[in-house]
């Protein structure tokens, strides 16, 4: 950032996110406002990004991103597990090895899981950068596209960046699938 006086041009280095600009030492969420009100700068708006229930077919639980679990052994598997694995694993996928530890057949689940983080949504607020290590991976999948999300699980709340939800959580422990998403407790 560049400002300019009647005494001389002064340079300072600065860095912003979607509500504060900040450098060494300083934050100011006024001249952030200001910079989009005078057209320098536009303001950020974040889409949590979810399909909608109805065309969701299948959800997919892994553990965390940073273990050496393959993708064939997912903790979890809601919904159409032949889709999951077509999906997955491409048109032809009949030779490959697909083993959930647990298989949540029927949409039963599978809607209550995806109501949950639609509620959780709702009343989420986005805060990037959070989150520096998740416990576990989610994928929502369609017959047209995939949705990954990384989430952390906490003594009450399942949370990522955007969403936080008790009712995630207590779902989680009602169908034993806490332990296996963990790998560490975190919150």
């Amino acid at each position: 950032m560049r400002i300019v006086t009647d005494k001389g041009i002064y340079a300072i280095p600065v860095d912003w996110n979607d509500r504060t600009i900040y450098s060494n030492g300083w934050t100011s969420p006024k001249l952030r406002k200001k910079m989009i009100e005078w057209g320098i700068a536009r303001e950020h708006v974040y889409k949590y990004v979810l399909p909608p229930k109805e065309q969701t077919e299948a959800i997919i639980l892994y553990p965390s991103p940073e273990s050496n679990s393959p993708i064939e052994h997912p903790v979890a598997i809601f919904g159409n597990k032949e889709l999951a694995k077509e999906r997955i694993f491409g048109i032809d996928s009949s030779k490959v090895k697909f083993e959930p530890k647990k298989m949540f057949e029927g949409r039963q689940w599978l809607e209550k899981i995806m109501d949950a983080f639609k509620q959780a949504e709702e009343k989420g607020a986005y805060d990037p950068g959070r989150i520096k290590r998740y416990d576990a991976k989610i994928l929502f999948i369609t017959r047209d596209k995939d949705y990954w999300k990384g989430i952390c699980i906490g003594k009450n709340t399942v949370y990522d960046d955007y969403i936080k939800s008790k009712q995630l959580k207590a779902y989680f422990d009602e169908l034993r699938l806490t332990k296996e998403l963990l790998t560490a407790e975190t919150e």
